[in-house]
């Protein structure tokens, strides 16, 4: 998408990880929500309950989503 000029969104972002889980591909989905949270992110509800499907496996993303979303608000 960037490659083209279109910058995406947590809406770009939550639709393309729920393709990747939806087709099962849990590597491709861990590795796009890192790419979201480390380009500053922040994690909403939709995101939250996408990671569901993750959190079992990799609680490192469920870490990282957790804080971000702590720091979005304010709270340390």
């Amino acid at each position: 998408m960037e490659k083209v000029g279109c910058l995406p969104n947590n809406c770009c972002y939550n639709i393309i990880i729920q393709g990747f889980l939806k087709h099962e591909d849990l590597p491709k989905a861990s590795e796009l929500i890192n790419e979201m949270v480390d380009k500053g992110f922040s994690a909403d509800a939709a995101t939250t309950e996408l990671v569901v499907h993750l959190s079992l496996n990799n609680d490192l993303i469920l870490s990282k989503l957790r804080n971000r979303s702590k720091a979005s608000k304010g709270v340390q």
